[in-house]
């Protein structure tokens, strides 16, 4: 894989988009997409939680908290970094609202500097969720995420899959010429932060995950029919909603199908 990839989106990006952002994340397709990535997790979660303790959970590139929360709100400890105030702020009120203040830590970081705050070792589970393609350098950022991931700890990366796109453009965007040219396409320009980023396959990220002592658990695909299918309206009637859902947790751990999904998801353990 070619290292020499853009730069990273910056802050201001995400300051700026936090009303379009904080509105995505209330819509049908995103619950799927969160519902799908914590039934992807949950198998590989058994041995952690076996030991009957509350995990330490770090949420790289976190957000708004949304990835996370759910995970506080059951009693572990989170600690959210991000570079983002206006995600900063967002997160701090629904951590308020969830009344989860004593289970969740934030701090205001580039997700490069995880070492630094986080010198040894200690946590059982990172959440790297749509964060690797606005880092920049993939192999610096898996580095970041997953030193401070303790032995046994599990690593669960998401990111847009650049096998989509032509799909994307052909059955969501009715644009078979964007379609054509989407073939082998290796940056994408976002939706709502309006920022390009370099995209990667799965199969790219589990290539880099043995440099960081880590062996793969889990390839799966989010948005395997969800983006490809049918307009928002009907993705909302509740009926439609449950049956979508059931599609994607179904497809979502089936090869080839998690080849096709919007976004990759790859779970791993550090050993």
């Amino acid at each position: 894989m070619d290292h020499n990839q853009l730069s990273p989106t910056p802050a201001i990006a995400f300051d700026n988009a936090i009303d379009k952002w904080r509105a995505e994340q209330t819509t049908p397709w995103m619950r799927i997409k969160h519902a799908t990535a914590r039934a992807n997790l949950q198998p590989h979660m058994a041995p952690l939680l076996a030991s009957n303790r509350p995990l330490r959970i770090l949420d790289a590139g976190g957000g708004t908290g949304v990835e996370s929360i759910p995970f506080a709100q059951r009693g572990h400890h989170v600690d959210l970094v991000d570079y983002s105030t206006e995600m900063l702020a967002t997160a701090r009120q629904a951590i308020a609202e969830s009344n989860v203040q004593d289970h969740v830590t934030l701090h205001h970081a580039n997700l490069l500097d995880i070492p630094k705050l986080f010198a040894k070792p200690s946590f059982d589970m990172v959440l790297c969720h749509n964060v690797i393609q606005y880092a920049g350098d993939p192999n610096a950022a898996l580095a970041a995420v997953t030193q401070p991931l303790q032995t046994g700890g599990i690593c669960s990366v998401i990111s847009q899959n650049r096998y989509a796109l032509p799909y994307r453009e052909a059955l969501f965007e009715d644009d078979l010429d964007k379609a054509f040219d989407a073939i082998d396409q290796r940056t994408e320009m976002t939706r709502i932060f309006g920022h390009a980023v370099p995209i990667y396959s799965g199969e790219e990220i589990i290539a880099l995950l043995p440099a960081q002592g880590c062996a793969l658990l889990g390839h799966y695909g989010i948005w395997c029919i969800t983006l490809y299918w049918g307009d928002n309206e009907r993705k909302a009637d509740p009926v439609l909603y449950q049956k979508l859902e059931r599609l994607e947790l179904a497809l979502s751990g089936r090869h080839p199908y998690n080849l096709l999904g919007r976004y990759y998801q790859i779970i791993a353990r550090k050993h």
